[in-house]
């Protein structure tokens, strides 16, 4: 029961983190320039 609990307590955290809009337009510009990085890292190698 310990980890159900847990998990729904994840659940509910991720949940609230998505209502964020402030946090999804993070996430949104976090993966773009990390996906940037990762282009030049591999052009430039």
């Amino acid at each position: 029961m310990k980890t159900q609990s847990r998990i729904f307590k994840m659940k509910s955290w991720i949940k609230e983190l998505f209502e964020n809009e402030f946090f999804v337009e993070d996430l949104i510009w976090f993966v773009v320039f990390a996906g940037a990085a990762i282009v030049l890292l591999a052009k430039f190698s």
